[in-house]
Order: structure tokens, then sequence, then C-alpha cells
């Protein structure tokens, strides 16, 4: 395993030192199941970030730990955000062949995990289904259900489909995600955690020759429940997203790539069908290609009125053995439920991030560097700051 070490200033609440390297995403079990945890994405702390698995979309209010939902989901972990798309879930081949596999775990303390995969492919079709569950009583006993129920802590369905006709390419996948688990309360009973997602994803993209149109159209609802006897807010919650992306590339000026791009966002947060909290916005964005820079510049456009700049900046160049990139965005979201709570006025938060890693491979030797920052404010006024340098070798 390679060495890091790292130097590291204070990330909004908190930030748990990182052992590992990853240029995506680091996960921190709280047991030893893997049911529940917390993550870090490029050293800050992953919290109030939708995410993508495949076509599917994740919304970031609860759903911060990727690994409760078994490996399938997890391997396809990418953020989202205004200017990319997710990465298509099955490369298409030209043969036809079905595959399944068998994962099965078991342990102490009634740890129990299976995961089955069964894939079906011929010359540009794939479907694949996917079925992950979990079960783990905990050392004390602590996820025992409190009603004497045998049922999983997790169960997560997932169904893919990907086809390509006439350089067409279609990627669309639904997902059924439960959680019913007990949860650590009094010494005499657990209480229970409750939790149910559905998710459907479609990811279109129009032949390249001229002009290349591309579409990622998400939905996602959860509903959730919470039940402790020192918690109070013990109502049901439900979570209702939608999302919608599309851009246009293939316009040339002179040296640069030209492409449009627009996204559509709504985000409802009911409890006991009373609305809480509605919130619609879009970012519009021109992206700029010139050599190896990416330039994003554009708008979000808030239902309050509010419509900040949008702008990100990439850059990455490699040479024989030595490659590095850098990159700079500043873009704007919805606070996280729980601020807004406190404060109703506090219902933008602006994120300034920045990224640079530089990496050389010798043979069987890699060595490098990363840099990462960012500010959080909310209203102008900073409410968290983080900066990270990792060497590893």
């Amino acid at each position: 395993m390679s060495k890091i070490f790292s130097m590291r200033t204070p990330l909004f609440v908190f930030l748990i030192t990182s052992l590992f390297y990853s240029q995506n995403i680091i996960e921190r079990p709280y047991d030893w199941s893997g049911q529940y945890g917390s993550s870090t994405v490029n050293s800050r702390l992953f919290w109030n970030s939708d995410w993508t698995s495949g076509p599917l979309l994740f919304d970031g209010t609860y759903t911060f730990y990727p690994q409760r939902y078994g490996d399938h989901i997890k391997s396809r972990f990418a953020l989202l955000t205004s200017n990319q798309f997710p990465q298509t879930s099955h490369q298409i081949q030209d043969s036809t062949f079905s595959k399944s596999s068998f994962d099965y775990k078991d342990g102490d303390y009634n740890y129990d995990q299976l995961a089955l995969d069964l894939d079906y492919n011929k010359p540009k079709k794939y479907i694949g289904l996917h079925g992950f569950k979990r079960s783990y009583a905990g050392r004390n006993g602590q996820f025992f259900h409190p009603r004497g129920m045998t049922v999983p802590l997790q169960q997560s369905y997932t169904l893919e489909y990907v086809s390509e006709k006439n350089g067409w390419l279609l990627d669309a996948a639904a997902a059924r995600l439960i959680t019913e688990s007990g949860i650590p309360d009094t010494s005499l009973y657990n209480g229970l955690f409750e939790d149910e997602i559905l998710a459907a994803g479609i990811l279109t993209k129009s032949p390249g020759d001229k002009l290349q149109w591309t579409s990622h159209l998400a939905l996602f609802q959860q509903w959730r429940r919470v039940d402790l006897s020192w918690y109070s807010n013990r109502k049901s919650q439900y979570i209702n997203r939608t999302f919608w992306h599309n851009q246009l590339k293939g316009f040339e000026i002179e040296v640069f790539d030209m492409s449009f791009g627009l996204d559509l966002n709504t985000q409802s947060i009911t409890k006991l069908d009373t609305i809480r909290r509605q919130t619609n916005w879009a970012t519009s964005y021109t992206k700029i290609k010139w050599n190896r820079i990416n330039v994003y510049y554009g708008g979000t456009f808030f239902d309050n009125g509010e419509s900040p700049r949008y702008l990100s900046v990439e850059y990455f160049k490699s040479w024989k053995v030595f490659s590095a990139n850098a990159k700079y965005s500043d873009q704007f979201k919805p606070t996280h439920l729980r601020i807004w709570e406190a404060d109703h006025d506090n219902m933008i938060e602006r994120l300034i991030l920045s990224e640079f890693s530089a990496n050389a491979e010798f043979k069987n030797a890699r060595t490098g560097l990363n840099y990462y920052s960012g500010v959080s404010e909310i209203n102008s006024i900073r409410k968290g700051f983080y900066s990270t340098f990792e060497f590893y070798g």
C-alpha cells in the first residue's frame, strides 16, 4: 500500500484523517458490515452533494454513503455537476453472451451478505439485473429489529438497459433500495431506521457526425423515518428530486470548440403531507474548449430571484512519464435542509473549489501529490474552509 502524508485544516464541521488515496471517494464504515459510515470526495466531507450511479440520480440530502447500497451502485459513483454527464453504465460489445455472478459472505454477529448479478449481452444491446442484500446484528445486537422481524438491513435491486442503434445511444436504469434497521436507543430496546428509495434515469446521446445532443433525465424519490426515544423529529420525510441536463456540442469558431448546456432541477421535502421546502433552479452554460483548457461559464437561476454566475475551468497535460491537471469551480446550490430550517434566509450555498494533482510513473513505481481546497459561503458569510496536501509514493 502506498504511503500518504497529509496536512489538513478543519473541513466545515470535521474531517477525519485519511490513510488511503483515491481520486474519487473514500468511505469510512462505522460498523463491521459496512452498513453505516461517512465519506469524503477529494478530501471534502461528502454531504449535501448529489451524485449518480450510471444514469441513476441520488439526492445528496441524506444519501452521503454509497457503500450502504452495495458494490454495484458504489462502483459507478460520480459526483453530479452541471457540466458533466455520467458514464454509460455498460460498454456494449459485438458478441452474444450471458454471465452471472454470485458473491456470498457470512460471519459473526449474524453477518450475511449476498450480491447477485445477471448480465445478458448481444450486439448493440445489454440487459442487466443486480440484487444485493445485507444482514448484521451488530456486536452488541444494536441492529436487531425492535419488532423482532428478521428482514435484512439493506436490500438493493437494479435493472439496466443499454442499446445502440444508428449511432444513437440509450442508457436506462431503475432501482429500488430498502433500508430497515434497528439502531441503538436505550439499554432496553433498539430504535428503528427505515428508508426506501425509488430512482430511475435515462441517458441519451445522438450520433456525433456534426452536432451532438446529449440528454440526462433522472427522477429520485425517498421516504425515510427515524424512530428513537430521544429524537424529537420522528415524522416521516419525503424527498422528490428531478434533474434534466441537455447539452449540444459541435460548434467550431476558429480554434475554439463550443458547446451549450442547460440543466433543470426541482427538489421538494415533505413531512406528513405538509411541504416544508420546495426549490427550483436551473444552470445554463457555454463551454469553450481551446487546446487543453475547458472553460464553462454561465449562470444559476433560483426561484427566489437570485441568479449568481456559474464558472468552471479545467486543464490537463501529460508527458511521457508525468501528468498534471488542475480544476477550479465556483458554483451555487440549495443549502441542506437542516441549515435552512435553522434560518429560512439561508437558502443558497456557494462552493468555491480548487484541485491540483501531479504524478509520475516509472515502471512499477508511482509518485505524486494532490492539493484540494474549498470555501463554503452562505449569504456572503464564510461558513467553512479546508486545504489539504497529499503526498504518495
